[in-house]
């Protein structure tokens, strides 16, 4: 919750890429271990153990039954007939590759029979040439890597995967493709879709919203909080505080964080609330995987910042973190009346206070963010626009963000580089009315559906 808080109170969460590390683990495997903690198919309790141990029985069962799960999903024809062959001693080399082929090879879509030429025909050993050593014990860290890439060929191999909000347009030898992102995710957003990750692979820019640097945040932590002398206190009445100290209370506040908790603007607290009840509400069931999934949840910009090739790819921020800043200074008097966010964060503390309570019955403001992570992240692993949009009312329609948006990606679609950019933003910036892609159009750009 420590990180939570951190983040949460400054207002900058999915500002900043989340990159998580491991206790003990070779340097060739960081990078699918964290593909594979993103699929969910090994539980975040074994980053704290030594990955390079021999797998235990147990862990194997679970990391099989994990994958079996994820595999399922690609709705395959199951074949309860099917009989994988396997004459290798438990926990080694051969025991894992097989046991997992076994996952895949009781669907009618896979022909092959024989498991390790299966890993080996499909490019799922690599890298490190103990993964072929049949009979030697398997270690941890190398039956995940196997587990995942299993996954992720699965995926690609019947174009499945989370597809997103994802537009192409090109102009002067350039190549944008436009990503509607959400900034927060759970493990039915990975794998990716293949096509999406090939573009990535292939842009020379990353683009995101915001890629700031320590000033900038400083200067952004300054503007969450109140520097006029006064604190929350000041700015809400007795019961509100009150039952705002009871939720930090409730979520675990740090005994360091308290008093920035009590300079933070009313806002700030708002946004950290809704980042805590959308975690509740995404599908999380263990106390101790809530807390965990909180620190280390996933959004889709983060995915791919923690892939930028610095020796091939440039990130930039198509904003500020001032300009942002200067969004919410700029909102409407109702917007950022105290009155006004008192009454969101009261309904909110309802929530966080009384988790059983129906949130359909909970009436709250139409600007508040949808709570449903889950539900977010199925629309946008479907490629869902109604399904989104659904969540937010209606007569949205674009700011003066999306017009700053739009004027940095003609920079790019106007470039003489002749580059590919990869370009990410909230999904709204690309799906209401008169935000980025009614904007490019206007402009006479050709914006196509990257899928079609």
């Amino acid at each position: 919750m420590k990180k939570l808080f951190l983040i949460g109170l400054a207002g900058i969460m999915a500002l900043s890429p989340t990159i998580q590390t491991f206790a003990d683990t070779s340097e060739w495997s960081a990078s699918v271990l964290q593909e594979g903690e993103l699929y969910g198919i090994y539980p975040l309790e074994w980053y704290d153990e030594d990955f390079t141990k021999t797998i235990s029985e147990e862990k194997l069962n679970s990391l099989v039954s994990k994958t079996a799960e994820k595999l399922s999903k690609l709705e395959l024809t199951l074949n309860l007939n099917t009989n994988v062959h396997n004459s290798y001693k438990p926990l080694t080399h051969g025991d894992v590759i097989t046991r997992l082929f076994s996952t895949i090879a009781w669907y009618d879509e896979i022909t092959e029979t024989d498991a390790v030429q299966y890993f080996i025909d499909n490019d799922l050993v690599k890298d490190n040439p103990k993964e072929l050593q049949l009979n030697n014990e398997c270690s941890v860290e190398q039956a995940v890597v196997l587990a995942t890439r299993l996954v992720e060929h699965a995926y690609a191999k019947f174009d499945a995967g989370a597809k997103g909000y994802v537009y192409k347009v090109e102009n002067n030898g350039n190549v944008v493709y436009l990503v509607g992102t959400i900034h927060s995710g759970t493990p039915d957003l990975y794998p990716m879709n293949h096509k999406l990750k090939d573009a990535f692979d292939k842009s020379d820019l990353i683009a995101c919203e915001i890629n700031p640097n320590e000033e900038e945040i400083q200067a952004y932590i300054d503007a969450t909080i109140y520097s006029d002398g006064t604190t929350l206190k000041d700015h809400v009445d007795e019961q509100t505080y009150e039952r705002i100290w009871q939720a930090f209370e409730l979520m675990g506040m740090p005994e360091d964080q308290k008093h920035m908790a009590d300079l933070s603007k009313l806002w700030s607290i708002r946004e950290l609330f809704d980042l805590y009840i959308r975690a509740q509400h995404g599908g999380i069931d263990n106390e101790v995987e809530a807390e965990r999934a909180l620190q280390t949840m996933h959004g889709v910009d983060n995915y791919f910042i923690n892939k930028v090739d610095v020796n091939k790819q440039e990130l930039i921020g198509l904003e500020t973190l001032g300009s942002k800043v200067d969004t919410y200074v700029s909102q409407s008097d109702a917007d950022k009346s105290d009155e006004y966010l008192s009454d969101v964060i009261n309904s909110q503390i309802d929530i966080i206070l009384s988790p059983e309570i129906n949130k359909e019955e909970i009436i709250m403001p139409e600007t508040t963010i949808a709570m449903d992570l889950a539900t977010d992240v199925k629309h946008w692993a479907n490629g869902d626009v109604d399904g989104l949009l659904s969540g937010i009312g209606e007569d949205i329609s674009g700011c003066s963000r999306d017009v700053n948006f739009t004027n940095g990606i003609i920079k790019l679609l106007e470039s003489d580089e002749e580059q590919t950019c990869f370009v990410m933003l909230g999904a709204f910036h690309f799906l209401i009315d008169n935000s980025v892609v009614d904007l490019l159009e206007a402009q006479g750009y050709n914006v196509v559906d990257f899928y079609e």
